[in-house]
Formats: structure tokens, sequence, C-alpha cells
């Protein structure tokens, strides 16, 4: 989740990523809720995890680009 929210927020990766649910990752998930609409709780729930999943391209996912004359 921490990898996914720092690709939206336009953060670089984290070399380091940890899994600790810190205090980090909660500034990530209450800016995302905000700018999303969500309830602001600082809470991954299903409606948090169901919008970064839309919000976010999955790998393999194919994008649309213009095409160039």
């Amino acid at each position: 989740m921490r990898q996914r929210l720092s690709q939206w927020a336009g953060l670089a990766p984290d070399t380091a990523p940890s899994d600790a649910f810190d205090g980090s990752l909660q500034n990530l998930v209450l800016q995302f809720q905000r700018r999303n609409g969500l309830s602001v709780d600082g809470v991954a729930g299903t409606q948090t995890q169901a919008l970064l999943d839309g919000a976010l391209p999955s790998t393999g996912t194919p994008q649309l680009s213009a095409m160039l004359p």
C-alpha cells in the first residue's frame, strides 16, 4: 500500500519500503482520502483501497498515448 500511495502522490519509490503502518503511511492515506472525497479517518478500509486500485494502473495494464503524425 505504501508503494502505491507514494506512486499516487508522485513521490520517489522508497528504496527500503516498510510494512509498518506508521505515521508516514497514515499521512499518505489521509491525503488520499481528502483528495478523493472519502471519510478522512486514516484507516485504509475497503473504500480507500478500492479507490486506490482504480486510481493507478495495474502492472501490464495497457495505457493510451497520443499518436504522433
